[in-house]
């Protein structure tokens, strides 16, 4: 008959195997359902805000990029592989560091007069709070 010690040991590793990579999974599900949001819902002119959507695990990403997406798919494509090389849970950070993001966050674009984050987010909540 094992210890108590045996079974707080055991329980440890089922829990910290187990519910660490839910956690992980689930991270990962969100942030790209956060990604292709962002992307998608970005207004598209040259396609350079569309293209600078960034991913960033544990940090976020401070500078813009030259990157040129109209269509989103190269953006998602790129963020997508830095959402699936994460293996322990942290936090993930979707960003756009153009000088006019905040502008079109607040409505400047009739493309996305409600903005972009903040609808994602809504959208988001309201899924998850479904659940």
């Amino acid at each position: 008959m094992g210890s108590a010690r045996e079974f707080e040991i055991g329980l440890d590793k089922l829990l910290k195997g187990q519910v660490e990579g839910k956690i992980v999974e689930a991270t990962k599900l969100l942030a790209m359902e956060a990604l292709q949001r962002v992307v998608m819902k970005s207004p598209v002119d040259t396609g350079r805000f569309r293209g600078n959507w960034r991913v960033a695990i544990g940090s976020p990403a401070s500078t813009p990029i030259s990157r040129i997406d109209k269509g989103g798919g190269t953006t998602i494509g790129v963020g997508s592989s830095v959402i699936g090389r994460m293996n322990e849970p942290r936090v993930v950070y979707v960003t756009n560091n153009l000088p006019y993001a905040v502008r079109l966050e607040e409505g400047w674009s009739a493309q996305a007069p409600a903005g972009i984050v903040a609808v994602t987010i809504a959208e988001l909540q309201a899924f998850f709070s479904k659940l």
